[in-house]
């Protein structure tokens, strides 16, 4: 039998071929030259957000701008340069790169507070924040637990003792001290001097390592301060209460990290039995309104915004003025009496 025989390539197959393994090692290249980009983004940025944890600032700002020079828009090494100038004291280049964020990610939250800190002028009313972002009061607090109350000793921090002094005046002797609820609680300074007036003291708070300090504070008889701690958002916390069982609720400085107070107080009316009282606290703020004071970076509150959207809940003012709460700074303080359960609309 005839042996059948292959026929030669002809020149334009052999062409094709040849573009086609080409082709295949220029795609293999490439592929591999875009995962060693990724991983150099990657490498460049964990290596500057290490800078910052040492205190390396200006090697950090280095390493994040390599990072954008490998990826342009990498959002997280635009806002870490933000944050790294502001705290450099350098607002217009915190701008500069604030500002790309949110053309990058409009609702970056944590950006848009930090231009409010800045100048809240560049926001536009429907962009002006309402709240401090979750995460950023997280992590700035978490970071903070370990030495609050050492640095709130050395600031001559009196807002606890004022308080207890204050609300002694107003209440009744014959309350039944039940329930104390302190919203914001952090390490449980505000309400050492009350666990011998109350059978149970619940804090709450959204700093994992505030609430550990908490639960290791002791009266001077040995006893816990708290009853039970809740790692949660105050104010979800408070519009979960299907039930009131507060006498007293304490809410020192939480209003700064507030603006929008009518989910605040909508829950807090939920949590207080009528004659109960609510002590608060805030930063007074120079307008109607709410607002980020770009000189301290938190929520300010005119005292007229506060009585007016507490009364939609039926909480009405017997007392309020501006006392020292530190050697280095005052704040208003409020007493609240629930006098019905009279709420707006949800």
């Amino acid at each position: 039998m005839e042996q059948e025989t292959q026929a030669p390539r002809s020149g334009f197959r052999r062409f094709i071929d040849g573009a086609t393994s080409m082709f295949e090692r220029s795609a293999d290249f490439l592929d591999e030259a875009w995962v060693k980009v990724n991983n150099l983004t990657e490498t460049n940025y964990n290596l500057a957000c290490e800078m910052v944890r040492q205190g390396r600032v200006t090697d950090a700002i280095f390493r994040f701008k390599v990072t954008l020079w490998l990826a342009p828009e990498h959002v997280p090494s635009m806002y870490n340069l933000g944050c790294l100038y502001h705290h450099l004291g350098r607002e217009q280049q915190a701008l500069q790169y604030f500002t790309k964020v949110i053309k990058t990610d409009p609702k970056h939250e944590a950006a848009i507070y930090m231009v409010a800190t800045i100048d809240p002028s560049l926001l536009k009313s429907g962009m002006q924040p309402s709240l401090v972002p979750h995460a950023m009061l997280v992590e700035y607090f978490d970071n903070l637990a370990y030495e609050y109350d050492a640095v709130q000793k050395q600031y001559m921090y009196k807002l606890p003792d004022l308080t207890y002094e204050l609300l002694a005046q107003h209440i009744d002797v014959e309350m039944q001290k039940q329930s104390l609820l302190d919203l914001g609680c952090g390490t449980g300074l505000g309400v050492a001097r009350f666990r011998e007036e109350f059978i149970n003291i619940y804090g709450v708070d959204v700093s994992g390592n505030m609430l550990q300090a908490a639960s290791r504070r002791f009266d001077r008889r040995g006893v816990k301060i708290y009853s039970r701690l809740f790692h949660e958002d105050a104010r979800m916390y408070l519009n979960a209460i299907t039930k009131p069982y507060a006498q007293v609720a304490l809410a020192l400085q939480l209003l700064p990290y507030l603006g929008d107070l009518q989910p605040f107080f909508r829950g807090l009316q939920k949590a207080m039995v009528v004659d109960g009282l609510a002590v608060i606290s805030f930063d007074p703020y120079g307008q109607q309104g709410f607002g980020v004071m770009p000189s301290t970076g938190y929520f300010g509150h005119h005292i007229d915004y506060v009585r007016k959207e507490a009364e939609k809940f039926g909480l009405d003012l017997i007392r309020h003025g501006e006392v020292e709460a530190s050697a280095d700074k005052h704040v208003e303080l409020c007493i609240f009496r629930k006098t019905s359960e009279q709420a707006v609309p949800a």
